[in-house]
C-alpha cells in the first residue's frame, strides 16, 4: 500500500484533521442555527476530510476525491474496521451536490428539501467517522512504533471514548480529533 508517512505526510494530515473538526463543528452550529441544508454539506465534508487525513498518515498520495465512500474504500486496505462505515458514508455523500444547488432537487431549494432531523442525522454519521479515524490513527501510529511483530491491532469495540479538546474555545463542542500524529 505505502510507507508510513514521513514527517510532511504527518503534518499534512494533521492540517486535514483539523480542517476535518472544524468542519463538523461549522455542521453543528448550522444545524443550531437552522441552517439545515449548511450542517448535512458541512457534515459530508468532515467525514471526506478525516479519511483524507488517514490516508495521508498513511503515507498515500494522490488522495483527491469528494466521495466519503470512496475515500472509505481506501482506508478499508489499511484498517479493516472502517468497513462499519460503509452505510454511513453512502448517505453523506448524497448531502454533497443537493444540499448546495437550487438546481440540483426537482422543484425545491437546498433551504426547503433538508430539515432537522436530516442534520441531527448527518452530523451523527460525521461523528462516527470522525471516530473511527481517530481510534484507526491511535492503533495504526502505535503499531508503526512497536517492534515488528508486537503490533497490538485494533481497539475494541470497548476503546474509550475520544477525550475533550482542551483549550478549544468552544466548551460545548467536543473534539474527537485530538491525537498528534507522530
Amino acid at each position: 500500500m505505502g510507507a508510513q508517512a514521513g514527517p510532511v505526510g504527518r503534518q499534512q494530515a494533521a492540517r486535514w484533521l483539523r480542517t476535518a473538526q472544524h468542519d463538523l463543528e461549522a455542521a453543528r452550529w448550522s444545524r443550531q442555527g437552522e441552517f439545515y441544508n449548511t450542517a448535512c454539506f458541512h457534515a459530508q465534508h468532515a467525514a471526506e476530510k478525516a479519511l483524507t487525513a488517514f490516508l495521508l498518515a498513511q503515507g498515500e498520495s494522490g488522495v483527491h476525491s469528494h466521495s466519503a465512500r470512496e475515500l472509505l474504500e481506501r482506508c478499508k486496505g489499511w484498517w479493516a474496521e472502517f468497513e462499519g462505515l460503509r452505510q454511513d458514508c453512502r448517505v453523506l455523500d448524497r448531502h454533497y451536490i443537493p444540499t448546495r444547488y437550487p438546481d440540483a432537487l426537482p422543484e425545491v431549494t437546498p433551504v426547503e428539501a433538508f430539515g432537522p432531523e436530516d442534520a441531527d442525522d448527518a452530523i451523527r454519521r460525521a461523528e462516527r467517522v470522525l471516530q473511527a479515524v481517530q481510534r484507526a490513527l491511535q492503533a495504526t501510529t502505535r503499531a508503526a512504533a512497536e517492534p515488528a511483530g508486537q503490533a497490538t491491532n485494533q481497539p475494541g469495540p470497548d476503546a474509550p471514548e475520544p477525550p475533550e479538546s482542551a483549550g478549544s474555545g468552544h466548551s460545548r463542542t467536543r473534539s474527537v480529533l485530538s491525537v498528534p500524529l507522530p
